[in-house]
């Protein structure tokens, strides 16, 4: 089953408030790594054969109603080209976590690692040193990890995370953004289609998942000239779903049901009033809240 993913902080970011202004001229791309929570249908869709997602509601191969928050980062914010790798159903790294996608979940996807491997391979010819250095790389990924391993030992998935951004380093790229939290416990399919016990396991997963990317960076010790910026992924979540329920939209129904077979198939008349468009995904209206949250985290000092 596909599990978005869809997330050391200087501070709580806001989620709404004054809009943050694009940058004009400091980034010339932003390239994608992930899983559902960031596929902009060039991922899993076409690896699929474009049979999954399989419900006609979904936006052109995407798990979401509409554009993901990578293309309105790109797009309304930093205003430079989107290279998305990400894949839906993968997980941060397949020799430890295999991640799959598919109706029966038999389809293994490319994890983060195979992502960032292939396009250190095939992606970057024909960027100079200076052109790397104004790159974006997101590595966004983990719910799935919890997904499909349930206990796993958190501390190898966040070396692997950072010994991919490592690579990146080793190549010229210098701005990063990761999460520094999953937002798993806050999904539809935890909060109201599993048990407690589930849902603490998620919650532990975040925990420990913010404490042990604080020491694999450490550990690291990146150059001072590379930017890791860390975004609190619950928290941002979490704010969206305060703030529908504040302004009276519906922060718990998924648009879409049974897309996974938990009930009748029905899709609603008003999905920009859903925070989540199906039991795992967002709506694409909180996608672009959560890339108003990246693009905060990206300005933070």
């Amino acid at each position: 089953m596909l599990v978005l993913p869809v997330f050391v902080l200087l501070g709580t970011l806001a989620v709404v408030g004054a809009r943050p202004q694009p940058a004009e001229s400091k980034f010339q791309r932003l390239v994608v790594f992930g899983d559902s929570f960031s596929d902009n249908g060039n991922g899993t869709y076409k690896l699929t054969n474009e049979t999954w997602p399989a419900d006609h509601a979904y936006y052109d191969g995407r798990f979401s109603s509409g554009p993901v928050w990578p293309e309105y980062l790109a797009t309304d914010f930093l205003r430079v080209p989107l290279l998305d790798y990400a894949h839906g159903g993968a997980t941060i790294d397949n020799k430890i976590v295999p991640g799959y996608t598919g109706a029966n979940s038999d389809i293994l996807v490319p994890s983060v690692a195979d992502q960032v491997d292939r396009y250190l391979a095939n992606g970057i010819m024909g960027m100079n040193k200076k052109s790397r250095g104004k790159t974006v790389v997101a590595l966004v990924a983990g719910i799935n990890d919890a997904f499909f391993a349930g206990d796993v030992d958190v501390r190898k998935l966040t070396d692997s995370l950072v010994a991919s951004i490592e690579k990146l380093v080793d190549h010229d790229f210098k701005t990063f953004v990761v999460p520094t939290t999953q937002a798993g416990a806050w999904l539809p399919y935890y909060r109201f289609f599993t048990s407690a016990e589930k849902i603490k396991a998620q919650e532990t997963f975040s925990a420990q998942f913010h404490s042990n990317l604080a020491k694999s960076l450490r550990a690291a010790n990146l150059p001072r000239a590379v930017k890791v910026k860390q975004w609190d992924e619950e928290n941002a979540v979490k704010l969206i779903i305060q703030r529908a329920r504040q302004r009276g939209d519906d922060p718990d129904t998924a648009c879409l049901k049974g897309a996974y077979g938990e009930a009748q198939r029905d899709l609603c008349n008003d999905p920009k009033h859903h925070v989540f468009f199906d039991i795992f995904h967002p709506s694409t209206e909180t996608h672009m809240k959560i890339a108003m949250s990246v693009m905060k985290a990206l300005l933070a000092h």
